[in-house]
């Protein structure tokens, strides 16, 4: 067996995330205070969110300070803020058809993770919001597309359509009548009138 002067030791003991006392003390406190144990612990998150059209930009842009400022305030780094644009939702919320929607990158452990959720639940400047984890380096590019709405018709005004379609293919065809027989009545005068000079 090697033996390791008391230093090595100590160092390596170091490196290790918890110690015996702080891997007890986790499971009823729910954290680890260690702090080489919240670098491991902490993960990189996405979250959307849609702020309502009825705030200015300016008001708009108050809002993300204050949505960084709680991240940060209960445990997070935010990394980067950034504004998709304002566009159409596919259903309204709160009565609200447009929104602008806002991606931000954070880091946080998990128990900031749960108190920032909780506290984004309780924001009324917010319609909805969605945090997910985020690998590292997925600083994708989102082309959005503005939601185009689908126009259902009724039977009742599909008829309406048919009805209305074959009533002008009607009068187009009855139009053109008219143009052909007066088309054959214009080319049939210079006919007879050069039977009648040859007679």
């Amino acid at each position: 067996m090697a033996t390791y002067p008391f230093s090595v030791i100590g160092q390596a003991l170091r490196l290790i995330p918890c110690s015996a006392r702080d891997l007890l003390r986790a499971p009823r406190t729910g954290v680890c205070h260690n702090k080489y144990m919240s670098e491991i612990m902490s993960q990189r998150y996405e979250l959307l969110y849609i702020i309502p059209t009825t705030m200015t930009e300016e008001e708009a842009g108050a809002v993300e300070t204050r949505m960084s400022a709680l991240i940060t305030k209960y445990g997070g780094t935010v990394e980067v803020t950034k504004r998709l644009g304002k566009l159409h939702m596919a259903y309204p919320i709160k009565d609200q058809h447009h929104g602008y929607y806002v991606l931000t990158y954070f880091t946080a452990d998990r128990d900031s993770l749960a108190t920032i959720d909780t506290n984004l639940r309780i924001q009324t400047e917010i319609l909805r919001y969605m945090t997910v984890s985020a690998p590292a380096g997925s600083d994708a590019k989102y082309d959005l597309v503005p939601f185009q709405e689908v126009i259902v018709e009724t039977k009742e005004e599909k008829r309406a359509a048919k009805r209305k379609a074959d009533a002008e293919a009607k009068e187009s065809a009855d139009s053109s009548d008219d143009t052909e027989k007066e088309n054959d009545d214009a080319s049939d005068k210079p006919a007879k009138k050069a039977d009648k000079e040859e007679a």
